[in-house]
């Protein structure tokens, strides 16, 4: 069965009546399923009596025609508003008698939307992200980091993991300010692990018109519709119960949503088939099939429903698993422009709507009234023969007649007509300024202001013209709260423990348990006291100037920061880094030329203070330091007298802790802290002070004692030094002798092998004479 509408023919009212089907469940009764053992977002439908959900579905029926026949009056005068925004010229102030009259609409009410819009967008959206956070309790550095975490998710959900969000939120805020109310909503993608909010057309959202807010409605139904490949989808992922009864109809869009496409010269020539399938968010009574709700009290559940049959698809439980409350959980926010009577806000097209049409009347009709006196018209004689009398004179141009010149006056009578009237000009004006001033009053002190008038009166012009639209953006700002909540809860309750992710051009990573709300509060990044740029900077401006005043009790790098910030400044940490972290330890000559360039210095325990606090102290004493008006060479003298008082109040600390260890005490305790001292001074009492016990002098003591203590540690390295030095130089002449002997050993055994070279070249020689000479002595022989 499908809806069916009608209209009173005595009231005019459409009424919407809905033809209730029956059920084959009528016949059989199936016993309740549900044993409390399944998931607690399991699809109750599927479990529950057939009969049961047959009463449900037929409720929600009923309780739908009532919320549209009840706001019937409210729909016309938003199709009739459609006309004022001057989208289309067809119809926008009423049907012209006259054939190419003139069909303008006064801007005055698109004007101010789009003003609305627009001042929304840039407080809503700020550069650096829509999205802040806020430690609820105390606050330590893991509760910092986990705010800091979440801020930086969120922003990165919003402006890049959800798409479209940003476009959505412009969509919204045009409504807002057109009818007054915008509705967004938000739920989980299991696929994509992530948020997913939508924008409700309030067309098709239904609720009591009497109540304020959704936290105190019984019932509130959302219309949407569904495609077959939708609809199969759901079903197949089981969020939906499959139903073989329903057929695909012709969806028929809301009277608003045809009068918002004719407005845009779209028109819809084909069927859209479909189904129509409601959400409701109501409270029910199901007689006990639900073992974890109590018996005879009516719980909140969330209910999906074709519109059109009645059939149940789906019926889950809507109150947080284990809460013993049963509270309802919202998953919309709602924004209104003009609070009033009950949950529909006024819109423009309510305060200014009918100024937008008178002005649009009086327009038209200035506009008709010059081109009649431009291009009168009247009557002509039938004896006048006219070529092309059927078409109206061009610029410039003569036609022919065939009349005498005398009766051409004769023939032709014109319609007397006036000039466009003054006073009809003065109205529109007085129209049109009353409708902006209304609107937008911030202009009109601009217009009105001179240049030369008292600073402090335009601001104060200024801020009391802007106390409308402050207001209005005062419930932006909560409803947007509402929504990221929402949103940080979802987070809170699907993600996985740790979710890796990239901002910018950083790799970070957000907890899931930085979402619990009892830590960690996220709220919008607009500031619902300040409308624009410029008031938050003069406020910045004035505590900058007030913290300078009063240094002392002022935190100054939270002050600058705030400054920064409310300048849009990017990158605030890199333009003013953490010092103290980056504060430098290490020798004193290093730590001067360190604290001389403006670098933060840091005492630290293991140093030698007395030499640290000596050769600092040495430095300040020097002439050159003394007289100089430089405001650098300043700020490092600064720097080096706040390093020696570390240095001292590190003596001071070792000396206590000395005593302590000395007498197995522990350091920590205020009671043995406090005896430690007065042994430190019953001490220095002991030593021959007289008098009260001069710190500084005692100081000084300690630091010269430090200071022998370091020169015989140095003399005595000295010695060790000078010791090694000898033993090496030992061993280097011991290596030198080594060398030489080797050298000259060397020496006299190449001499050596020379020598027998030579003696045997020598006996070989002799050899051979003696064989020679042997030889010789034999041929004489012979030969005598």
């Amino acid at each position: 069965m499908f809806p069916e509408s009608e209209v009173d023919a005595d009231t005019g009212e459409q009424e919407i009546e809905i033809q209730l089907g029956e059920s084959e469940a009528e016949d059989e009764v199936v016993e309740a399923a549900l044993t409390g053992d399944e998931p607690f977002e399991v699809n109750l439908a599927t479990l529950l009596d057939d009969e049961l959900l047959l009463n449900i579905g037929q409720e929600r029926q009923e309780i739908l025609t009532d919320y549209k026949n009840s706001r019937a009056s409210w729909e016309e005068r938003i199709q009739q508003g459609v006309k004022w925004l001057g989208l289309s010229t067809d119809d926008g102030g009423g049907e012209s008698i006259v054939d190419d009259a003139c069909t303008a609409v006064h801007p005055l009410l698109m004007e101010n939307i789009v003003k609305f819009q627009s001042k929304a967008i840039q407080e809503l959206w700020p550069a650096k992200g829509p999205v802040r956070t806020k430690i609820k309790g105390y606050t330590d550095a893991k509760r910092e980091a986990a705010a800091q975490r979440v801020r930086t998710y969120m922003n990165f959900q919003m402006t890049e993991q959800v798409k479209g969000f940003y476009s959505d939120l412009e969509r919204n805020l045009f409504r807002v300010g057109f009818m007054g109310t915008g509705i967004r909503k938000v739920g989980w993608n299991a696929a994509s692990n992530a948020p997913d909010p939508s924008i409700v057309h309030i067309e098709n959202f239904y609720v009591d018109p009497s109540i304020t807010h959704l936290k105190h409605a019984d019932e509130y139904i959302e219309v949407m519709p569904l495609s077959q490949r939708k609809l199969g989808n759901l079903q197949r992922s089981e969020m939906f119960r499959d139903h073989d009864g329903d057929e695909e109809a012709t969806i028929e869009f809301s009277e608003i949503t045809e009068a918002l496409n004719r407005a845009q010269g779209f028109e819809v020539q084909f069927d859209r088939r479909g189904y129509l399938v409601g959400e409701s968010h109501c409270y029910l009574d199901l007689e006990g099939a639900d073992p974890l709700a109590p018996e005879d009290v009516a719980v909140p559940y969330i209910v999906h429903f074709n519109v059109q049959s009645g059939f149940v698809y789906a019926v889950r439980r809507n109150w947080k698993a284990g809460d013993p409350n049963f509270g309802k959980r919202l998953w919309y926010s709602v924004d209104q422009f003009i609070p009033a009577f009950g949950f529909y806000g006024l819109g423009f097209v309510h305060l200014i709507g009918d100024l937008t049409a008178s002005s649009t009347a009086a327009l038209r009709a200035l506009v008709d009234a010059g081109q009649a006196a431009n291009w009168p018209g009247g009557y002509k004689s039938a004896d006048a023969k006219v070529a092309q009398s059927d078409q109206p004179l061009g610029f410039g141009e003569f036609r022919d007649v065939n009349i005498p010149p005398e009766d051409l006056q004769k023939s032709f009578f014109p319609l007397p007509v006036k000039e466009p009237s003054q006073v009809l000009f003065s109205l529109l004006q007085y129209m049109v300024s009353s409708g902006q001033k209304f609107a937008d009053t911030t202009d009109q002190v601009v217009q009105q202001s001179s240049n030369y008038g008292p600073v402090a009166t335009t601001l104060a012009l200024l801020e009391a013209s802007q106390r409308f639209y402050n207001s209005i953006h005062k419930r932006l700002h909560e409803s947007q709260r509402e929504f990221f909540q929402i949103v940080g809860i979802l987070n809170y309750e699907n993600l996985p423990e740790k979710t890796a992710f990239v901002s910018g051009a950083e790799n970070v990573f957000v907890m899931r348990e930085d979402f619990n709300p009892d830590i960690v509060d996220v709220l919008p990044a607009s500031d619902p006291n300040a409308l624009s740029d410029s008031q938050r900077v003069a406020k910045a401006q004035i505590e900058l100037e007030t913290a300078t005043r009063f240094t002392q009790l002022h935190d100054m790098r939270e002050v600058l920061r705030r400054f920064y910030s409310a300048m849009g400044s990017e990158n605030i940490d890199k333009l003013m880094p953490d010092m103290a972290s980056k504060a430098l330890t290490a020798d004193p000559l290093t730590e001067l030329q360190a604290a001389m360039k403006g670098q933060p210095i840091a005492a630290k325990m293991g140093q030698n203070h007395a030499a640290h606090i000596a050769v600092k102290m040495a430095f300040l004493q020097t002439p050159q330091m003394q007289g100089t008006n430089d405001p650098t060479v300043a700020t490092g003298m600064e720097l080096v007298k706040a390093n020696i008082a570390e240095h001292k109040v590190l003596i001071f600390v070792a000396q206590i802790g000395q005593l302590a260890q000395q007498q197995g005490l522990q350091m920590q305790d205020e009671a043995v802290q406090g005896q430690i001292a007065q042994k430190l001074m019953q001490m220095s009492a002991e030593s021959g002070v007289e008098g009260e016990v001069d710190v500084e002098k005692q100081m000084m003591k300690l630091q010269e004692r430090e200071l022998t203590i370091a020169d015989e540690r140095i003399q005595s390295q000295n010695i060790r030094e000078a010791a090694k030095i000898t033993q090496k130089n030992r061993e280097l002449d011991l290596k030198e002798l080594q060398v030489l002997n080797d050298v000259k050993s060397s020496q006299l055994n190449r001499r050596m092998r020379g020598a027998e070279k030579v003696l045997d070249n020598a006996a070989q020689l002799a050899q051979i004479e003696a064989g020679r000479l042997s030889q010789y002595a034999k041929n004489d022989t012979i030969g005598q």
